[in-house]
């Protein structure tokens, strides 16, 4: 009789230490992905998922830069994270039954030979101005298209935040101004200048500003 109740503790002790993933047969993929040179998050930002050389699910990235796929078959995959100003970047990843695999990416950005600056807006009423400058290396392709990109949350992108293009100004240099129109009040907007030419897109700093 004891032989038999210890055998069957040991069988509903190893059942209750089972993994519900594990038995399934299923395992997940998280990741948070960032800029490279800065570490900040790149929010609303596609995640694609390779199986065989074959798409397999599509995500976006939350405002804190992290996504997940979730219920993955055991096997290799194949991550891909492309936006526009960055080098694409791959990854590769094993999910294993019953776990988690952590897959964290950084985005590097593009070098275009141009370097842009988001100076600080002016604030007046409920009316807000912009201004950026592009500073261009020598004998790089001249940027075709240049203004700004704002939104509510950090980092933003052309990608996924409103745009409003950029007028040059009379002033010596590559100054550029726009005053952006239907922004909420008691707000707190962050906005980044941009330069396109033909290698790609270059961002200035993040700035924050509020109207009232």
């Amino acid at each position: 009789m004891k032989s038999f109740l210890s055998t069957l503790l040991i069988a509903l002790c190893l059942w209750g230490c089972t993994d519900k993933d594990e038995s399934a047969g299923t395992g997940n993929i998280y990741g948070v992905v960032t800029v490279k040179s800065t570490a900040e998050p790149m929010r609303a930002t596609g995640v694609e998922l390779y199986y065989d050389n074959a798409l397999l699910l599509k995500t976006v990235t939350y405002d804190d830069g992290h996504y997940e796929f979730t219920d993955l078959e055991a096997g290799g995959y194949e991550l891909k994270v492309a936006a526009t100003g960055y080098d694409e970047v791959t990854f590769d990843v094993i999910v294993e039954a019953g776990r988690t695999a952590r897959a964290d990416m950084q985005l590097e950005e593009i070098d275009t030979g141009v370097t842009v600056l988001t100076l600080p807006p002016t604030v007046s009423s409920y009316t807000v101005s912009f201004k950026g400058e592009f500073r261009c290396q020598y004998s790089v392709d001249w940027p075709t298209e240049y203004g700004f990109v704002y939104g509510k949350g950090s980092n933003p992108t052309i990608n996924h935040d409103h745009i409003v293009k950029g007028t040059m100004t009379t002033e010596h240099g590559y100054f550029f101004i726009a005053e952006p129109t239907n922004l909420d009040a008691i707000t707190t907007y962050y906005v980044r200048a941009y330069a396109k030419n033909k290698k790609g897109i270059s961002y200035g700093e993040d700035r924050t500003f509020r109207i009232w």
